[in-house]
């Protein structure tokens, strides 16, 4: 009979001929997978692309019905990814197929998508964002947007419901050219004058809220905007704002219908000054405040129509 100490060796061998065994068949499943990898490809004439074509490719299989996409199990990228590995490699490593998105946040804790947001946005690396939130902002998802703020090109929020102040210190929109803020509940002027502040290269500020409180707000003089847009979605008035923005390179104000009082809009193009500019009326409004403005040199008044949510 065999002593305890030669079971227990023996039960050694055994086990590290089953770890070596293992390995092996680790080894031939690796080998394979890439054989049939290689099979593929051949007859994948995706996978005999550059990458760089085939994510150029892969870019007319977004959804074209939206400017902003929401993302789906059966629309680009997500679907892309479960067509095959190589497929899959590419999507992944297609930093473009992913830098477009809205996301629709409408619940009762919007920190539940805070994950997946993050996911999504983390697979877009350092390329230009443009980004669409509806919905509530969380705590986690404002320190998504903080995270990706610097790659961030075009930014446009449709709030129902703010958690706390919009963003916990505001980060720098190195990059950002276009803000649309608008639908929202919550929101101060102090914080929409924040983002503008912390935005140098804003091309255009769009502006639609139902609630603006006006608080302590500080004043900000931008030198690069040149269109701002304000259009009413209730019984708010958003073009308040304008007390407190001076905007010298203003070439289109575009203001609905019931926004903006006499003593708004003039005081602030006295301010600004633009040197061009163009106004844009929804509806028939009183035009005495855009008369003479010191510095101004030449002044277009459009009247237009505020309908379904734009101007035409």
């Amino acid at each position: 009979m065999s002593s305890r100490n030669e079971l227990l060796q023996r039960i050694e061998e055994l086990s590290s001929t089953i770890d070596q065994q293992k390995e092996i068949l680790r080894n031939l499943e690796t080998s394979r997978s890439d054989a049939c990898m290689a099979l593929n490809a051949l007859s994948d004439p995706v996978a005999r692309l550059p990458v760089e074509v085939a994510s150029n490719v892969f870019t007319l299989c977004l959804p074209d019905d939206q400017v902003y996409p929401q993302p789906g199990p059966q629309t680009a990228p997500l679907l892309l990814l479960r067509v095959c590995r190589i497929w899959r490699d590419i999507v992944l490593s297609s930093p473009s197929l992913w830098a477009t998105v809205h996301f629709d946040l409408r619940a009762q804790d919007s920190s539940q998508f805070a994950p997946g947001v993050a996911a999504w946005l983390g697979r877009t690396r350092d390329a230009p964002l443009n980004l669409h939130l509806s919905g509530s902002i969380s705590d986690a998802i404002t320190k998504v947007i903080e995270q990706h703020a610097p790659q961030m090109q075009t930014l446009k929020l449709r709030i129902w419901f703010n958690e706390g102040q919009l963003l916990e210190y505001v980060a720098p929109f190195a990059s950002l050219r276009v803000l649309r803020l608008f639908g929202t509940r919550g929101i101060t002027i102090s914080e929409c004058l924040q983002y503008l502040d912390s935005a140098p290269r804003l091309d255009e500020l769009g502006i639609g809220s139902d609630y603006l409180p006006t608080g302590d707000p500080t004043p900000v003089l931008h030198t690069s905007l040149r269109t701002l847009q304000l259009w009413e979605e209730s019984d708010c008035c958003p073009s308040l704002i304008l007390q407190y923005l001076t905007l010298p390179a203003l070439e289109n104000l575009v203001i609905s219908q019931s926004c903006g009082t006499d003593g708004n809009v003039s005081g602030f193009l006295a301010r600004s000054s633009p040197p061009r500019l163009r106004i844009h009326i929804g509806g028939e409004r009183k035009l005495q405040h855009f008369g003479l403005v010191p510095g101004l040199s030449a002044i277009t008044v459009q009247c237009t129509h505020f309908e379904g949510g734009r101007f035409i």
